[in-house]
C-alpha cells in the first residue's frame, strides 16, 4: 500500500516572542560600595545632589588668637593627595566619600621637609573592624593586613543605631535610581528606532526578468537612494518602474516620560535630602513650604558638618603641635545663603 506523501508547504513560522532579560544597572555587585558608584555614574540627579551638599557644606572660618595666621596658612597651602593644595580640597573629597559610602577616610603624613600632608583614602580598598570599641582600619592591598596607625588616621562615619554598619546617604534610592535610568535608556532606544528616520524601499519587478537583472536593478536603486540621502546638497531621486518608499517606524511614537522622570527625580532628592528646586526641578510648592524645605536642608548640613568636624580638628591640632603650638581655636561653620533659586 502506498504511503501518503506529506503535504509540502512554503510557509515557515519565523515569528517568536523573545523575553528580554532586563537587569537593574546596579545588579551584579556584591559590594554596596560599587552600587553607590554606579548610582553616581548613571544618575545625574543623584550625583548632582551629593555635589551640591559638598559645595554648600564646606564653608567655614577659624576663630583663634595667636595661631590664626598659622592655621590659615595650613588651610590654604597644605599639600593634598600629592598634587593638590588646600584643606578644602581634602574635606570635599572626604565629605563626598562619607555621603556616598557612609564613611570618609584620610591619612596624615610628613614629607621630607617635615611638612604635614593629607591624603584621601579609597574606602573600597580598606577593611574596617571594631576592636574593644575602637574602629580599626587596614589596607586590604597589603599582605598580611596591617592596621593604619590611629594617630595618622582621619575618619568620619555615618552609622545606624547599633553603630556597627555604615549608612550611605544613597542607601534608600537604588531601586528608584534604576527605574529612572531605565526610562532614559528606553528613551534612547526609542529615539534610535523612531527619531532616526530610516526607509523601506520596495521595487516592483517583472516576473519574467532574470534574477540577476532584478538584483542588478535593486542594487542600482539602492546606490542612487544612498547617494541622494548622504548628499549635503538637495538631490532628486529618479528611477523607473514601480518603486514604493515608506518610513520605517513612522506609525510609532515615543511615550511621554516627563512626569515619570520628575516624580522619580523628586524621590531620589527626597532620599538624599535636597529640595528639588535647588537642582532646577519645577517648584510648585508655596513660599512657606519652600522655607520649610530650606530649614530641613540647613539642618542636614549641620548634621554632616558635625560628622566631619572631628577629622578636621584632628588635622589642624596635629599641624599646630608639630609647629609647637597648643591647639586653641574654634571652627566656625558659616550659615549658607540659601534662597529660593536654582543652583
Amino acid at each position: 500500500m502506498r504511503k501518503k506523501s506529506k503535504k509540502k508547504t512554503d510557509e515557515i513560522n519565523t515569528a517568536a516572542a523573545v523575553a528580554t532579560d532586563r537587569k537593574y544597572f546596579y545588579q551584579g555587585f556584591s559590594n554596596s560600595y560599587y552600587i553607590y558608584d554606579e548610582i553616581r555614574k548613571n544618575v545625574p540627579v543623584a550625583d548632582g545632589a551629593v555635589k551640591l551638599i559638598v559645595k554648600t557644606a564646606i564653608d567655614y572660618g577659624i576663630e583663634s588668637g595667636d595661631e590664626k595666621q598659622l592655621i590659615e596658612t595650613f588651610l590654604k597651602k597644605t599639600k593634598v593627595n600629592g598634587i593638590g593644595t588646600g584643606f578644602d580640597s581634602f574635606l570635599s573629597v572626604h565629605l563626598s566619600s562619607l555621603l556616598t559610602y557612609g564613611v570618609g577616610a584620610g591619612q596624615m603624613a610628613l614629607d621630607k621637609n617635615g611638612n604635614l600632608c593629607l591624603y584621601n583614602l579609597d574606602v573600597k580598598k580598606l577593611d574596617f573592624s571594631y576592636s574593644n570599641g575602637e574602629l580599626a582600619v587596614s589596607d586590604r592591598r597589603i599582605y598580611p593586613p596591617k592596621n593604619i596607625p590611629e594617630s595618622s588616621l582621619l575618619i568620619s562615619v555615618m552609622t545606624g543605631a547599633d553603630g556597627s554598619e555604615f549608612h550611605s546617604a544613597l542607601e534608600s534610592i537604588p531601586f528608584v535610581s534604576s527605574s529612572l535610568y531605565q526610562i532614559f535608556s528606553s528613551v534612547m532606544t526609542n529615539w534610535k528606532r523612531v527619531g532616526d528616520i530610516r526607509y523601506f524601499i520596495s521595487i516592483g519587478s517583472d516576473e519574467n526578468l532574470r534574477p540577476d537583472v532584478i538584483k542588478s536593478r535593486a542594487q542600482a536603486v539602492a546606490s542612487a537612494w544612498k547617494d541622494a540621502m548622504r548628499s549635503e546638497e538637495p538631490k532628486d531621486f529618479v528611477t523607473t518602474g514601480n518603486v514604493d518608499i515608506k518610513t520605517i517606524g513612522a506609525d510609532g511614537s515615543i511615550p511621554e516620560s516627563k512626569d515619570d522622570i520628575k516624580q522619580l527625580s523628586e524621590q531620589i532628592l527626597a532620599g538624599i535630602g535636597v529640595p528639588p528646586f535647588m537642582l532646577g526641578l519645577e517648584n510648585a510648592s508655596t513660599e512657606t513650604m519652600t522655607a520649610n524645605q530650606l530649614k530641613v536642608f540647613s539642618g542636614q548640613l549641620r548634621f554632616y558638618r558635625k560628622l566631619i568636624e572631628p577629622a578636621a580638628e584632628k588635622a589642624i591640632d596635629t599641624y599646630l603641635r608639630i609647629n609647637g603650638f597648643h591647639p586653641d581655636y574654634k571652627i566656625i561653620w558659616k550659615e549658607s545663603l540659601l534662597n529660593d533659586t536654582k543652583v
